[in-house]
C-alpha cells in the first residue's frame, strides 16, 4: 500500500554450537519467537494467514555453522534499531548470537555477494596445494546433481572464486 510506513533492519547473526543441527524453518521460527517475545513490532503480510515479515537471504544446510548470516525484518512502527538489538539479543537462545543491527537502505534487499567456507576435519584426506592450483586454472568444473530420476551437470567453475588449503 502506498504511503505505508516501511522501517527495514539487516542483522547479521552467527549460528554455533548444537543450533547448527537446526534446519533452516527452525531458526526462522526461532527468530519470529523471539522478535514477539522482545515485543519489537514486525510487520505482518496482508491476507488470511498473515506472517511476518521476515526474510532470510540464504538457507544454511543443516549442520552447518554460520559467523555472518543475514535476517531482514520489517517493522510495523518505528523503533530505533540499538532498541530492537537490545531486546532481540535478550530473547535468542544459546547458539544464536546478534552481531550487528543496522538500518536496511530503502529499496535494496539483501543478496548474497560471496560465501566463505571452512572444511575441517579432512585429516589425511586435505587436497594438496598442487592440486587446488590445478582446480583453479580449468575453466569449467562440472558436477552431476542426481535428484529423484533426474540428473543435472552443472559448472561450478564459475562460483569458484578462491580456494586455499590452511593446514
Amino acid at each position: 500500500m502506498a504511503g505505508e510506513f516501511r522501517q527495514r533492519i539487516r542483522m547479521r547473526f552467527s549460528k554455533r554450537s548444537d543450533v547448527r543441527f537446526a534446519s533452516h524453518r527452525d531458526v526462522m521460527r526461532v527468530f519470529e519467537r523471539a522478535l514477539r517475545r522482545a515485543d519489537v513490532p514486525v510487520r505482518m503480510s496482508c491476507g488470511f494467514n498473515p506472517r511476518p515479515r521476515i526474510s532470510f537471504p540464504l538457507a544454511l544446510g543443516v549442520g552447518i555453522e554460520a559467523s555472518d548470516e543475514v535476517v531482514e525484518v520489517e517493522l510495523a512502527r518505528w523503533m530505533p534499531v540499538a532498541e530492537v538489538a537490545k531486546r532481540l539479543r535478550a530473547n535468542l537462545p544459546n547458539g544464536l548470537s546478534l552481531v550487528k543491527c543496522e538500518l536496511a537502505a530503502p529499496g535494496q534487499t539483501g543478496q548474497v555477494g560471496r560465501i566463505t567456507y571452512e572444511i575441517s576435519g579432512l585429516g589425511d584426506r586435505l587436497p594438496s596445494a598442487e592440486r587446488v592450483t590445478s582446480l583453479l586454472q580449468q575453466s569449467t568444473v562440472v558436477v552431476t546433481r542426481v535428484r529423484e530420476d533426474k540428473q543435472k551437470s552443472v559448472n561450478i567453475r564459475p562460483c569458484i572464486e578462491d580456494i586455499c588449503v590452511a593446514e
